[in-house]
């Protein structure tokens, strides 16, 4: 099943806006790493990137550690290191997202490739320059419950042991059975795009175990739920269709990275299976599957990911209307506005506003 002009395809970014309005200027994006989200990468240990390939397609890697393991220098950089495959372009555009298991807010990194240092060899790592920074709300991580420490059969996740792959790693062009089984468990993914000579994004999406629809074996639906309204992975398909997509498996130590050509939909009949809680999204991502890969994850191994142990203590790390208190301070948020009133009302919002 490929997508056709029967389903309703977005083709401006004026189609989408009539849907999904403008919010206006987006305060929240800052442009180079502060003092919050300096910790939060110190706390970090794990992050996905995503760039796009000469072939169009798009990567979608992560990589994971002890917490610290990225380490930020003054000229707002950081190292990260070659995706298999090869290196990228200098001055090529990346998005980075980092996680902190048991905090539901991720934080987005967006920037460019440069040669790494000489102390870093070019061919084993990048630097990464950070030009914009922003703080991603708890909807997808709270939708997806992806920090309830148990794998899908309500057991613990395993401590010190690797779990089985489900299935052998596998590559090919389409969707085959392991793969399809891993997306059907799968509660949780990161999305990618790419806006050429502007900007890579990459942003979580997250729902109960099977919110993404395998349509048939070269095609994907993924819902597109209600969030800031900033929309940026959907205006950067408008405008370049291609995506890629990160899956994670409770409890897996492994990952099923899926990419391909991608479009905007207001099909009711597709929207229709994407119903949550009575809630039907407003568009949907059609992806037509171009690459697969399942394999295992040094990533989550190394950072030991699914381990009830590596879960931080909520109340040790900022919640986010403290960091947006100190982040947004320099762009005129009044000092009236408290960070207990900022939670406060993320709070009612990620209630109300959840699908």
């Amino acid at each position: 099943m490929s997508p056709s002009k029967s389903m309703s395809l977005i083709e401006t970014e004026q189609q989408l806006r009539d849907l999904i309005p403008w919010p206006g200027k987006p305060i929240k994006k800052l442009d180079g790493l502060e003092k919050q989200s300096l910790n939060y990468i110190a706390h970090a240990p794990f992050f996905v990137t995503t760039v796009q390939r000469p072939d169009h397609l798009i990567e979608v890697r992560a990589y994971g550690g002890q917490p610290g393991f990225v380490q930020v220098f003054e000229d707002n950089t950081f190292v990260i290191p070659v995706a298999p495959g090869g290196a990228a372009e200098e001055d090529h555009f990346a998005g980075c997202l980092f996680l902190i298991p048991g905090v539901n807010e991720t934080l987005r990194v967006n920037g460019r490739v440069r040669f790494a240092s000489a102390t870093t060899p070019a061919e084993t790592a990048h630097s990464f320059a950070a030009e914009e920074v922003f703080m991603h709300c708890a909807k997808a991580l709270i939708r997806s419950k992806l920090w309830k420490n148990e794998d899908l059969s309500g057991q613990p996740h395993p401590q010190g042991e690797q779990p089985a792959l489900p299935g052998a790693p596998f590559k090919g062009v389409q969707v085959n059975e392991a793969s399809r089984a891993f997306i059907e468990k799968s509660p949780f993914l990161f999305l990618g795009t790419n806006l050429p000579g502007s900007v890579a994004d990459i942003s979580p999406r997250g729902d109960p175990p099977g919110f993404v629809k395998v349509l048939d074996e070269r095609t994907l639906l993924i819902p597109e739920r209600r969030g800031n309204n900033l929309a940026d992975n959907l205006t950067n398909i408008v405008a370049n269709p291609w995506a890629g997509l990160l899956f994670l498996v409770p409890g897996v130590e492994a990952e099923l990275w899926v990419s391909g050509e991608a479009h905007v939909t207001t099909e009711p009949a597709l929207l229709e299976l994407l119903t949550e809680q009575n809630k039907t999204p407003l568009v949907g991502i059609v992806l037509s599957v171009r690459e697969v890969e399942l394999r295992p994850s040094p990533a989550l191994q190394a950072s030991g990911f699914w381990l009830p142990e590596t879960k931080i203590d909520r109340k040790s790390f900022p919640t986010l209307g403290e960091i947006f208190r100190d982040q947004l301070t320099s762009k005129g948020l009044p000092k009236e506005v408290t960070a207990e009133a900022i939670d406060a009302d993320l709070e009612k919002d990620s209630v109300k506003n959840l699908y």
